[in-house]
């Protein structure tokens, strides 16, 4: 039981050395393959008719980043549980500091995610000594408001 709660709400209490060895050279691997995509990326965003113009598969480039994706995800999610509200937020908190080139947005991403998962393990471990809040939770309690944000902000902007 204990084993699904803590995958179920995610958690980096239970990360040691050998994992991090494990998930770091694909973590850095598939970054570093999605940068060299990002010019493709930024053009498929223009519009596939734009794309195909420019000579770039839009078919093509989102079968890799989806690739790339799932397997960065997939591996890290085996290792921490679902901490789904950091993946989902970082992207677009990034986007909002820098904008929607991906030459920059991926590694702003990636580290705007790193930010967030460690302050929401902080505050996880400190809030409610010497019980621990699973970072689960708190990046829940984060993201949930933001994507309320969001979903405001934008039926705003479409309906004035």
């Amino acid at each position: 039981m204990r084993s699904v709660v803590f995958w179920l709400m995610g958690g980096l209490n239970r990360a040691t050395w050998e994992s991090i060895i494990i998930l770091f050279p694909i973590v850095i691997l598939t970054i570093f393959l999605m940068v060299l995509q990002a010019w493709n990326i930024n053009v498929v965003s223009m519009g596939e008719d734009v794309a195909t113009s420019l000579g770039v598969t839009p078919k093509r480039v989102l079968t890799v980043t989806m690739v790339l994706e799932t397997l960065a995800t997939a591996s890290i999610i085996s290792f921490t549980g679902v901490i789904g509200f950091v993946c989902l937020i970082s992207p677009h908190i990034a986007r909002m500091l820098i904008g929607s080139d991906h030459r920059f947005l991926i590694p702003c991403s990636s580290l705007v995610g790193a930010c967030l998962l460690l302050c929401s393990d902080t505050v996880g471990r400190l809030v409610l000594q010497p019980t621990e809040i699973p970072v689960g939770i708190v990046t829940s309690l984060l993201g949930v408001p933001f994507f309320l944000y969001i979903l405001v902000s934008r039926r705003r902007r479409i309906w004035g």
